[in-house]
């Protein structure tokens, strides 16, 4: 049976790149999710809304 719920907000992180050139940020989370059966990631490359870049190369889910 499947028992889905609302989507719920399990991790935010904010970071902001500094002006000296930082162009990479590193994250490790170990969350206990038993049942999920979807996961989202939402990044949003300037949350004032200006014109911005941000990719992901690489994310891992085990």
């Amino acid at each position: 049976m499947n028992t889905a719920s609302e989507p719920r907000e399990i991790v935010r992180q904010q970071w902001n790149f500094s002006a000296e050139g930082s162009t990479e940020e590193l994250e490790d989370y170990r969350v206990d999710l038993p049942g999920v059966i979807e996961l989202e990631l939402v990044v949003t490359p300037d949350i004032s809304g200006g014109d911005a870049h941000a990719s992901l190369a690489e994310m891992r889910v085990a």
